[in-house]
């Protein structure tokens, strides 16, 4: 909605909340989590898979961000990066 309106604002995570609760709090867990164990835990890239009409789409957040790994050090960018 904010960028609907054009505002200034950044889409936050609180945002995020309304739209899609469960993602939200996978989001605010992994911000929380051991920086030592994201890698191994959630094993994901800087992309987002998603499907439209049946068909499986990728979309990276960031140039090269299927080979990018999200680590304790980089979480806080996929997180900002995907909402």
């Amino acid at each position: 909605y904010k960028l609907l309106l054009n505002q200034d604002e950044q889409v936050t995570l609180d945002d995020l909340k309304g739209l899609y609760p469960s993602l939200a709090q996978n989001f605010k867990a992994l911000l929380e989590m051991n920086a030592e164990d994201v890698e191994s835990v959630i094993m994901r890239t800087f992309e987002v898979e998603y499907e439209v009409f049946g068909e499986k789409l990728t979309f990276e957040l960031k140039e090269n961000g299927s080979n990018i790994p999200v680590t304790g050090e980089n979480r806080e960018e996929y997180v900002r990066l995907y909402v």
